[in-house]
């Protein structure tokens, strides 16, 4: 009856495990890898790429797709306070980001 028990634990641990190893799972740990690189202060937001952007902490394709597209129609980023003209962006996220970021 113990063995029992203990193989059913075994193999509902491996289960949770093989979930958890996932490529969506491990994908998004390989963006907070990215992150975590990312040195505060060293990210030109008005030449970063899109893959540059989606680093930032909270911005995926589509606000990282926004802030080119704000930047084409309106000419280079002066401050961080201008990022809240573009959506997908609030104070929140503002916060997130501001630290990464140089103009």
């Amino acid at each position: 009856m113990m063995n029992r028990r203990r193989i059913v634990t075994v193999v509902a641990l491996m289960a949770v495990l093989a979930l958890a190893l996932t490529p969506a799972a491990m994908a998004k740990s390989g963006a907070e890898k990215m992150a975590s690189q990312l040195e505060k202060g060293s990210l030109d937001i008005n030449t970063a790429s899109l893959e540059e952007l989606q680093m930032l902490p909270g911005v995926g394709e589509k606000t990282a797709e926004s802030i080119q597209t704000y930047i084409k129609e309106n000419g280079k980023i002066a401050s961080a306070e201008d990022l809240m003209n573009i959506s997908g962006i609030g104070e929140k996220k503002l916060m997130k980001i501001k630290p990464f970021l140089k103009f």
